[in-house]
């Protein structure tokens, strides 16, 4: 199995007192984002491309956030954000 870094860069403005959190990963693009979903019941977590929503039943299914992991057919992956 390969090893996917995911780096958390947070921004913080003095100004506003605002702070962001950002999801960069080797593996994507600027013009290539994706998706970062964790596990439910584990610390696995994996990066879906917006074009693997395919089909209609797919794109629905990932937009109801009922997402089957890819390790494990009985474990749902929550949302974290874009990569």
């Amino acid at each position: 199995m390969s090893t996917i870094q995911v780096s958390i860069i947070a921004s913080f403005s003095r100004e506003s007192r605002e702070t962001e959190l950002h999801l960069c990963s080797g593996l994507c693009g600027a013009s290539e984002s994706s998706e970062l979903w964790i596990g439910s019941k584990t610390e696995k977590y994996m990066l879906v491309f917006p074009d693997s929503y395919y089909s209609d039943a797919l794109r629905e299914r990932r937009n109801k956030g009922n997402m089957v992991a890819a390790w494990d057919k009985n474990e749902r992956v929550i949302l974290v954000g874009q990569v």
